[in-house]
């Protein structure tokens, strides 16, 4: 009677453990030390897609794999070789992941039971791997999200402040306009009633002594400098008040297709001879590598061409200034400008082998009124300008590269869609 009720409990708890077994997520098999299936559960069966008349006939491990391998479980892959390779890791602890020729992703682990045999543990990540997948996207998505909400706060910001300096700077530029017309139409006229006081005075001056006369004459001539410089230092005052004006106005343009390779092209002829026509000693070697295969671009054509015309002046001035502080005899001024068509983002290259810019200033080198040029000779207000019309304008980048007396070169990307 105890042997009858004790084989029943056995029983009753072998029935309890195979429910569990089979209601376990994972996918279980138990091989013996003979290397032979014992024992599995649903999910096992489940998951490899198994039939029953395999698994009863308890296969050996390499059996197994090599089932799995024919039925295209690993993929194109070399049976037997496939089935070496697994069956020498048995008996050992060893987990790895694989996707399933129908996607599915699975974690296989093995591990050795004592006394010999092992268990083989299946375990279905895909819903898993499918979550993670869907968090990186979100995450990714988020990110980027942030960054162009960054890059539209600074663009905000950096609009705010040009505005805001763009009314005070017309504010001061026609404060100083009325003064300085004042001072160099009396500096011209100053020099016309100069020229009939001599005139006027001849007859008496020449009837001085020597030394008187050479007095006079030198005061007059010194009179005649100060006002030429008055009348030089005026005109540029003048420059610097236009060009502040210009600024202020911010840039507008009218948008259409142009062939941009033309548009640089047409640019550049007109930067040269403008430098030739100021200093006909002038002369620099100009290389183009335009893309041929760039694509007509909608862009503003009169603001594009005020920014390259200000790259080529300044590339023009600092290979001149190189080879005036004494580059060598074997320095070539040149300027190369290259065109890359890039898909959604047109590339403009801008490079001279000029005098460079220091790093201290290469940082705020598109901010107003900043010059690598000596005072007098810049306003500072060509960069800030190409940068609004790049940046504000046409929503691209423009960024400089440089190192002093070797290169500087300014890159341009003109996104595609606006």
């Amino acid at each position: 009677m105890d042997n009858a009720r004790l084989l029943n409990e056995i029983r009753q708890r072998q029935a309890e453990l195979r429910v569990t077994f089979d209601n376990m997520g994972d996918g279980v098999a138990m091989f013996d030390g003979d290397q032979r299936l014992a024992a599995w559960n649903l999910n096992f069966q489940r998951i490899l897609q198994l039939p029953d008349a395999f698994l009863a006939e308890r296969p050996r491990v390499g059996d197994f794999v090599r089932y799995l391998a024919t039925h295209g479980e690993y993929g194109a892959v070399d049976v037997e070789t496939e089935v070496r390779r697994l069956s020498e890791r048995v008996g050992t602890q060893w987990s790895a992941e694989r996707t399933r020729p129908d996607g599915q992703v699975i974690e296989v682990r093995s591990n050795p039971v004592p006394g010999g045999g092992f268990v083989l543990i299946y375990g279905d990540m895909t819903e898993r791997k499918r979550a993670e997948a869907e968090l990186r996207a979100a995450r990714d998505t988020a990110e980027r999200a942030l960054r162009e909400l960054q890059t539209a706060q600074a663009s905000l910001l950096h609009a705010q402040k040009m505005a805001a300096l763009g009314q005070l700077t017309a504010g001061i530029a026609h404060e100083i306009e009325n003064p300085l017309n004042f001072v160099n139409n009396f500096a011209e006229l100053s020099g016309e009633l100069l020229l009939e006081l001599k005139e006027t005075t001849t007859p008496v001056v020449s009837a001085l002594g020597e030394n008187e006369r050479a007095a006079v004459d030198e005061v007059v001539e010194m009179l005649r400098g100060n006002l030429d410089k008055i009348a030089e230092h005026g005109k540029r005052a003048d420059g610097i008040v236009r060009s502040m004006l210009e600024h202020s106005r911010g840039v507008s343009g009218e948008r259409r297709v142009v062939d941009l390779n033309a548009l640089i092209d047409e640019a550049l002829n007109l930067a040269y001879h403008g430098a030739r026509a100021q200093d006909a000693s002038f002369n620099i070697t100009l290389e183009r590598e335009f893309d041929p295969g760039l694509s007509p671009t909608e862009l503003a054509p009169q603001e594009m061409t005020r920014v390259f015309l200000n790259l080529f002046g300044n590339g023009f001035y600092a290979t001149a200034k190189r080879q005036r502080d004494g580059a060598g005899p074997d320095f070539r001024p040149t300027l190369k400008i290259a065109t890359h068509d890039l898909g959604d983002v047109i590339e403009v290259q801008v490079r001279d082998n000029g005098s460079g810019i220091a790093p201290e200033i290469r940082d705020k080198l598109f901010q107003p009124f900043v010059t690598t040029k000596p005072t007098g000779e810049g306003t500072g207000l060509g960069l800030s300008i190409a940068y609004d019309i790049v940046v504000q304008q046409h929503g691209g980048t423009i960024e400089v590269d440089s190192q002093v007396d070797e290169f500087t070169e300014f890159t341009i990307r003109l996104p595609r869609s606006q």
